[in-house]
C-alpha cells in the first residue's frame, strides 16, 4: 500500500469516528432513560476525541499511532448486539456500544494483519488498540454495574 492509500484509509477512519459521534449523539437525544442518555453523550464525546486524534495524525504526517494496549475481557463474545431503540435500557445501550467498538477494532486488526509493511501494520494496530481501549472501558462499565446473571 502506498502513502496515498494509507492516508485515504485514515480519512475513512475519521469519517467512521464522525459517523459514530452522530450515531451516539442521536441515540442520546432519543433516549428516555437518563443513565442511558448520559452514556451515549459520553460516547459521542469520546468519538470526537478519536476523530481529533486521527486528524492530528494526518496534519502532522506522523508515521505511527501510539496507543497503550489495554486488557480485553472478551465480554463482547458473550453478548448479543441489541437493536437501537428509544426505549433501550442502560444494559442494552452498553452492549450495543461494546459491539460497535468491537467491530471497529476487528476491522483495523484485520487490515493490520494484511499489511506487509511494518510501519503500516503499526498504524493499523494502533487504530485497533484505540477501539479496543474504548471497548474495554465499556466492558468495565458493564461489569461494574452488574454481572449478566443480575441483569
Amino acid at each position: 500500500m502506498n502513502r496515498a492509500q494509507l492516508i485515504s484509509i485514515i480519512y475513512e477512519a475519521v469519517d467512521r469516528e464522525d459517523d459514530s459521534y452522530t450515531f451516539y449523539k442521536k441515540a442520546a437525544e432519543k433516549c428516555v432513560d437518563s443513565q442511558t442518555k448520559s452514556l451515549f453523550e459520553r460516547l459521542s464525546n469520546e468519538e470526537l476525541k478519536h476523530k481529533a486524534y486521527l486528524q492530528n495524525f494526518l496534519e502532522t504526517q506522523a508515521n505511527d499511532i501510539k496507543i497503550d494496549d489495554s486488557e480485553d475481557y472478551n465480554l463482547s463474545q458473550e453478548i448479543d448486539r441489541p437493536r437501537l431503540s428509544t426505549e433501550m435500557d442502560f444494559k442494552d445501550a452498553i452492549k450495543l456500544a461494546i459491539k460497535r467498538e468491537e467491530e471497529a477494532m476487528k476491522m483495523y486488526d484485520d487490515i493490520a494483519q494484511s499489511c506487509l509493511d511494518a510501519e503500516e501494520k503499526n498504524i493499523f494496530s494502533g487504530l485497533s488498540k484505540m477501539e479496543k481501549k474504548h471497548k474495554t472501558e465499556l466492558e468495565e462499565v458493564f461489569l461494574n454495574v452488574g454481572f449478566n446473571e443480575v441483569w
